[in-house]
């Protein structure tokens, strides 16, 4: 099984576009507003004051080594004040370098902080002179390897303080150390109500910890902690790309309640997106690929009034038990315990070849005082279909009371507590892979119109954004002729637009603007390998191999577009030579 490149309609992409070019076009920007262009830091800094709605700080493009950006003021919903590079990703900022984003409708836009380091606080924070911040905006930013020498050391990459704030479009690679990539201290003690989004940002290589003295607080995403989990703080997490994320279980942690985590991708990412605290959570639309890796896992249940719809999981570990993993309670739980699950919704979700139990009913049930079974709980029209090797059964453990099961598949191991249930139909849903990798069901499945119940206050459309109608199909997917408009992300649609730019041109894999020699050397240098490990760039066929199809869309459109500067566009004769040691020849396709 692999993640391959997808053929639906990137809308998450299109839509930032379509925002800036609203802003370029339709924006009136204050006749005094004035750019401000910076060479140092104290410049930078004692410009603030002068700022007004529509500035704009320009920083020279450069090295920029421990600085520290006190970025201040109050602009206007139609006329931001901005912070940026003379051109993006053009400053680079190191050393002990960070940025405090203070006061209302502020946007930095386009930095780079690379090989720096902290000992403790934030490597950006949305708070400071002018208090914590409000509607104000990291974006098309990237954090590299900012990491000290000690894996204990503790400090965040970016700090959420403050309300209806964004940190989108962003890139975080590499961290190491003890701190949450992105943490949103929302109902924390800070002033802060929520309604906070986080969205479009790709994060790559999170490793797991060596030798740290405590495994915990190797959180990707945290909202809120638990002294303020019953606070209700509406944010929103969506569009996130997390590849290789093994900094530890829990890759996001949400412990507030209402918060909304939608149409994100796991891949091959060691851990869970788990309701760790708080209530009311929305798991809604997400994938979760394993890719047969180990310790990967699936969506981890805790607490109240929980609704978990729509996601894709397929060829993970089962860590912590199972790809859905329902949690045992405390008695009188203590707001850091483990809260018991009831009003819990799981329903229309597709489980595929899991190399654990499929649903886990009670996990942890004797450990750490736990002994309430979840109680409430609705178990309906999920399609499980499970070939992994594995012992365990598909569903596993004890439940309370008030439990509903009705309109789910299971097949391909026992069905463990599900035996015998009227609710668990234990026949072939008759699902094949598609051209993108996802296994979907085929003409004759018994998971097309086989829903059962009413689900229609949940969901009205399906994992790929096509409507759900007439009887609800079993599983995530709604087979259908509609335009897709969701799916597995990958690079092109997440991060920077400068980092990782989209290119509408057939065989541009670089995304310059012209077909030529770097194209093919992508193509070269992941040839033969599935995707991943290979370079997903690499793949533009999309069926998850790099070979001749990929090879042919870039060479049939070969001198396409507009040569950069340099233009080096046929290949050297020991590049062509290549090709047959290689065996373009073979034209040969793994799966």
């Amino acid at each position: 099984m692999r993640h391959s490149k997808n053929t639906y309609s990137r809308v998450v992409r299109f839509e930032s576009r379509s925002i800036a070019a609203a802003i370029l076009l339709g924006v009136t920007v204050p006749a005094s507003a004035t750019d401000f262009f910076v060479t140092t830091e104290s410049q930078l800094n004692s410009t603030m004051s002068s700022l007004g709605p529509g500035d704009t700080i320009i920083m020279q493009d450069g090295i920029w080594n421990n600085t520290q950006i006190e970025f201040k003021g109050f602009g206007t919903s139609p006329n931001p004040i901005t912070l940026r590079p003379e051109t993006p990703g053009g400053v680079t900022l190191n050393g002990n370098s960070t940025l405090s984003i203070s006061g209302n409708w502020l946007v930095a836009d386009g930095l780079r902080f690379e090989g720096g380091a902290l000992s403790s606080g934030n490597i950006v924070e949305f708070r400071g002179d002018n208090g914590n911040s409000t509607n104000s905006r990291l974006t098309n930013t990237a954090i590299i390897d900012y990491n000290p020498n000690d894996v204990d050391t503790r400090y965040h990459w970016v700090g959420i303080y403050g309300n209806n704030n964004r940190v989108d479009h962003n890139y975080f690679k590499g961290q190491n150390h003890s701190g949450v990539t992105v943490v949103d201290w929302t109902g924390s003690g800070s002033g802060s109500t929520g309604s906070n989004r986080i969205d479009s940002n790709y994060f790559f290589d999170r490793p797991e910890p060596i030798n740290p003295s405590d495994a915990n607080g190797f959180e990707t995403i945290r909202i809120g902690d638990s002294s303020n989990s019953m606070t209700h703080t509406n944010d929103i997490i969506e569009n996130n790309l997390f590849y290789k994320v093994n900094g530890e279980i829990e890759i996001i942690s949400n412990k507030t309640g209402s918060n909304i985590y939608r149409n994100n991708t796991f891949l091959e990412s060691e851990g869970t997106l788990t309701l760790r605290h708080g209530n009311n959570a929305l798991v809604e639309g997400n994938y979760f690929l394993g890719n047969d890796k180990s310790r990967t896992g699936g969506i981890r249940v805790i607490g109240e009034d929980h609704t978990i719809i729509n996601n894709y999981l397929e060829g993970l570990d089962g860590r912590n038990g199972g790809a859905i993993s329902i949690s045992a309670g405390r008695v009188n739980s203590p707001l850091n315990g483990y809260f018991q699950v009831k009003n819990a919704v799981i329903a229309h979700n597709t489980i595929v070849d899991v190399s654990d139990a499929m649903i886990k009913l009670d996990d942890g049930l004797g450990s750490s005082s736990r002994t309430l079974l979840a109680e409430d709980v609705t178990i309906a029209n999920n399609l499980i279909r499970n070939n992994a090797s594995t012992s365990d059964p598909i569903f596993q453990g004890g439940e309370g009371s008030g439990w509903t099961w009705e309109g789910n598949i299971a097949w391909g191991k026992p069905l463990g507590t599900g035996a015998g249930n009227p609710g668990v139909s234990n026949v072939d849903p008759q699902i094949a892979l598609d051209a993108e990798g996802l296994w979907r069901p085929q003409a004759g499945s018994p998971a097309i119109d086989g829903g059962a119940g009413d689900y229609s206050s949940y969901l009205t459309d399906d994992m790929d954004g096509q409507a759900r109608i007439g009887i609800y199909d079993v599983g995530a997917d709604e087979v259908s002729g509609a335009t897709m408009t969701r799916g597995p992300l990958e690079v092109g649609d997440v991060g920077p637009l400068w980092m990782f730019p989209p290119s509408t041109l057939t065989g541009d894999l670089d995304g310059d603007g012209f077909v030529g020699i770097n194209d093919l050397n992508i193509v070269l240098a992941n040839w033969n390998q599935n995707v991943p490990p290979a370079d997903p760039a690499a793949d533009p066929s999309g069926d998850g191999f790099v070979g001749i199809d990929d090879l042919n869309e870039v060479l049939g459109n070969w001198n396409a577009g507009t040569p950069p500067t340099s233009n080096t566009t046929i290949p050297e004769p020991g590049t062509l030579s290549m090709l047959g040691i290689l065996g373009v020849c073979s034209f040969r396709r793994r799966h």
